[in-house]
């Protein structure tokens, strides 16, 4: 606090943030207006600890502390929001996840908001699986963006450096800088954040997806033996035109005033508007004016708060029977601030191949097989409506507005018309016109500690039209009999029946055979540049022909990688951009032309070396147990994927050395065109970090754990209006599946810190519910719900054994939780469910935390922290013997349980 005895230090400055303060009182600022959440004094001897203040300039808007605690202190106005947070150096990640998502809860973030403060999480930290990384995602996913530059070191001290004071904002931010002062340990952070009021672009649908089936019924249209004499660009067009006239049209909201204002709030505003233009000509109405516009606030205040409490009650009787309708929905990824020549300049290098402009046509090879017969026959309806029954639905839909669900609710008529269009599609051998044009969103994929500002960090997701991916689907569907069969074993993407899990069981089978027999084995994790953008469309059309396609379902996939034209929706404008290479992510097609496009790799490392590879999709590993045979053969896969139009990211490229406890070794360097590859202790491989201990995985659970939590706050509303079996359902329903992502291949891994560590998840998520705080003993959690233990539910949910670590966690559990139901059964308001269980309860955060410490620390004479004695501890009230749940028998009457809630600790 040295500092602040200089009033010209922070003379300019409007926002003060300042955490581990040691405060016990307030210390007034010249010019400033402050706000404390104060450090905590043990009783007996030892400086306080803690302790968080916020100044702001004086004559600005007036704030609210809306909370405030040990680690925490929020404030809010009309305006803008303030969050300052001091989370201790041993905390966990999940314990920083939670401190912090408790608090961001408790604030509007779809206003402006300022969050600063000392979080101990390095962000600059080499490594992804670091706690910083994990906090600025989980801030990402809310909204707010890390304003520090990761070398800024903020913490310099004797033995080293870091950058742990942080600021997060959703407003624009300029000029964050560290200051050099001569202070201990910490040094200053100054940022610019204009706080202004900001909302996204509306994005308005002009259609529904619902259509109109009568009146696709009773439409006029053309008579089919008309349309046969179309081309294809006819039908399509006369086809797609008669369903957007059958779409319901969606209706504009138009009104302007929130739904809770209704006609009385109405009224009571003419009035006052009368009464200020009568005040204009009448100086003695401005007595009538000022009550008239202080009545009329207070009731909109009445208005608001019923009608909030009215939709709260709808929406919680809703959710009782459909969990799933609490959800929040996913945050609107806003444009990237990019300049149009920009993007236009780096798509057309990426996307347009000057020497594929005049590619040749395919070469059908006559006669046909048997397989290639069969698949150029005319397509039945049968076929066509059974690809309509299994389309996804709430998918983007193409320039035309048309979605899946529009063509799902056609009916026969529809149908004949698709196959009569199908069918001409395969006579002709190309596709309409309009289906090379797609509207492309680029999906950030640079992570938290990136900028937004360079396109090479966006991958473009073309957004084609529904008919056109209908027809793919259907086309795949006839030709995945023989690719299936050109495809190798080791290639698990995009082939139906297998997924990432078969993937990751036989990467981690052999990698544990391997280290079994001889010790250690070394993986490479190899990652190619826009693999999907840069593979030649010449070589994947080849690709199909040399599987075992020809005829007319040649020429029509020929005819798919024409050049096509693609919108760019920026912050202010569209951009359009060619593109004749490569393949449009967001189509099925694409997927399985890129695969059959590098099929060939499996053999060629086969005829080269005794090398291990696993492939899904374009995430390609080889591994060797000696590392000379990854040096000798690395050189010839790069060779090898040149040839295939792609190009091994050095930077993304990573190694790692596995073993029963390896250690690297001077000579475990691996180059590639004269680089070295980066050799790392972990790796996340298809959502399953491996570390390079074979059965070490620590580091997969706390990852898992950790998006889990964060899931629970971004996805997740306040829990604490929820029923407790709501509340469990949800759990079930969304986290649940986070937290058991690839366990089933680990479970017998799992030491009994990870199923502690799972098992901590729940009891955080469940702490929120039953509005208690995060370090209540988690055996009251169960004891309270009543849930079996969480990690059985995941066990049986998985079908996995027991295992030794298993068994000793499940039974120090029981009894912890048959210690606290014995303590618990004896309370009249523990068998009382119905006070504190049920949903929309105001209440319920005064009787839980009655069952948990009965308010001891309140009402003993014993100031220090220690369990409820009934024959050591006094009553500060009425002089008795104080157990643990003395407080709902006090006979001084000076105590309730609601007044003993609100009460801190003095």
């Amino acid at each position: 606090m040295r500092r602040l005895h200089d009033p010209s230090y922070f003379q300019r400055d409007e926002i003060i943030i300042l955490t581990e303060t040691l405060l016990t009182e307030p210390f007034p600022l010249e010019d400033k207006t402050v706000y404390n959440s104060f450090a905590k004094k043990s009783p007996g001897a030892g400086r306080p600890s803690g302790g968080i203040a916020v100044y702001l300039r004086k004559g600005g808007p007036r704030m609210k502390i809306v909370h405030s605690d040990e680690n925490t202190l929020l404030l809010c106005c009309d305006s803008f929001s303030i969050g300052a947070f001091y989370v201790q150096p041993d905390c966990s990640i999940e314990q920083v996840l939670s401190i912090v998502g408790d608090g961001l809860t408790k604030l509007d973030l779809s206003r402006p908001a300022l969050i600063g403060g000392d979080f101990n999480c390095r962000i600059d930290s080499a490594t992804t699986s670091s706690e910083g990384h994990a906090l600025r995602e989980f801030m990402e996913r809310l909204g707010l963006r890390c304003q520090n530059q990761a070398d800024a070191k903020t913490y310099i001290c004797f033995n080293g450096s870091s950058t742990i004071d942080l600021i997060f904002t959703n407003g624009a931010c300029s000029g964050t800088r560290v200051e050099d002062l001569e202070v201990r340990k910490h040094q200053p952070v100054r940022t610019e954040v204009l706080l202004r009021e900001f909302s996204p672009a509306p994005q308005h649908r002009t259609l529904s997806r619902k259509i109109r089936r009568e009146k696709l019924r009773t439409a006029e249209y053309p008579p089919a033996h008309a349309l046969s004499e179309e081309t294809v660009d006819g039908i399509e067009a006369a086809i797609t035109t008669k369903v957007i006239r059958c779409c319901d049209r969606r209706k504009r909201w138009v009104r302007t005033a929130p739904r809770w204002f209704d006609s009385r709030c109405y009224r009571l505003r003419q009035e006052v508007l009368a009464l200020l233009r009568k005040c204009r000509s009448d100086p003695t109405a401005s007595t009538r004016y000022a009550l008239a516009r202080r009545h009329y606030h207070h009731e909109l205040k009445i208005v608001k708060r019923r009608f909030d409490l009215e939709e709260e009650r709808k929406l919680l009787s809703e959710t009782s029977r459909h969990p799933h309708l609490y959800l929040r929905r996913g945050r609107v990824e806003t444009a990237p601030p990019i300049e149009p020549e920009e993007v236009k300049s780096h798509f057309k290098q990426l996307l347009w191949n000057e020497e594929a402009r005049n590619r040749p046509p395919v070469r059908v090879q006559l006669p046909l097989t048997y397989d290639q017969f069969i698949a150029d026959r005319p397509f039945t309806r049968e076929e066509i409506a059974g690809v309509l029954r299994t389309l996804p639905s709430k998918e983007s839909s193409g320039p035309s507005g048309c979605f899946y669900e529009h063509w799902q609710q056609t009916e026969k008529v529809i149908h004949r018309n698709l196959k009569l269009l199908f069918d001409k599609i395969f006579d002709e051998g190309r596709l309409p016109t309009s289906w090379h044009n797609a509207r492309l969103s680029l999906l950030f994929k640079g992570g938290a500690h990136t900028g937004r500002s360079d396109p090479n960090l966006y991958r473009g997701i073309a957004s084609e039209e529904a008919l056109k991916k209908i027809f793919c689907k259907l086309l795949i569907s006839r030709l995945e009999p023989v690719l299936d069969r050109a495809l190798p074993d080791e290639q698990f993407g995009f082939r139906r029946g297998m997924g990432t899990l078969d993937a990751i069981h036989f990467f981690s089978s052999e990698v544990e055979r391997v280290v079994e027999t001889q010790g250690t084995m070394y993986a490479v994790f190899i990652d190619c540049v826009k693999a999907f953008d840069r593979a030649p469309r010449v070589l994947m059309v080849q690709s199909f022909a040399e599987a075992g396609v020809g005829g007319k379902a040649l020429r029509v996939i020929d005819s798919f990688f024409d050049e096509d034209l693609l919108q760019i929706q920026l912050q202010h404008e569209k951009v359009s951009v060619r593109q004749n290479d490569g393949t449009p992510q967001g189509n099925p097609l694409s997927c399985l032309a890129f695969i059959l496009l590098i099929r060939g790799l499996v053999d060629f490392i086969r005829a080269e070396s005794r090398a291990f590879v696993c492939l899904y999709a374009d995430d390609i590993v080889v591994a060797h147990p000696d590392l000379n045979g990854l040096r000798n053969i690395l050189p010839k896969i790069s060779t090898w994927l040149r040839k295939q139009g792609l190009e091994i990211n050095k930077n993304k490229t990573k190694v790692v050395k596995f073993g029963r406890a390896p250690r690297s070794a001077k000579d475990d360097r691996l180059l590639l065109d004269g680089r070295p590859l980066e050799l790392v202790k972990n790796f996340r491989y298809l959502g399953v970090r491996f570390s390079r201990s074979v059965g070490n995985f620590h580091a997969h659970i706390e990852e898992r754990t950790s998006l889990a939590i964060s899931a629970s706050f971004t996805v997740i509303g306040k829990l604490n209006r929820l029923s407790l079996h709501t509340a469990i359902a949800l759990f079930k329903m969304k986290l649940m599946p986070i937290i058991s992502y690839g366990l089933k291949r680990v479970w017998n891994h799992l030491t009994s810190t990870d199923f502690k560590k799972l098992e901590q998840c729940f009891t955080l998520y469940m702490k929120r519910a039953l509005s208690l705080h995060r370090s209540t003993r988690s055996r009251y959690v169960y004891a309270l719900t009543g849930s079996p233990l969480m990690i059985n539910e995941i066990r049986e949910r998985i079908r996995e054994e027991q295992t030794p670590p298993f068994i000793q966690v499940l039974q120090e559990w029981s009894k912890k939780v048959n210690d606290a139901l014995s303590e618990l059964e004896q309370e009249e308001i523990f068998r009382k469910r119905q006070l504190w269980a049920e949903s929309a309860s105001d209440e319920r955060h005064v009787y839980t935390r009655y069952l948990v410490h009965g308010y001891h620390h309140l009402l003993c004479t014993d100031n220090s922290f220690h369990d409820a004695d009934g024959a050591k501890c006094l009553c500060r009230y009425c002089g008795d013997s104080c157990p643990k749940y003395h407080a709902a028998k006090c006979r001084s009457g000076l105590t309730s349980l609601y007044c003993l809630s609100k009460k801190k600790t003095s």
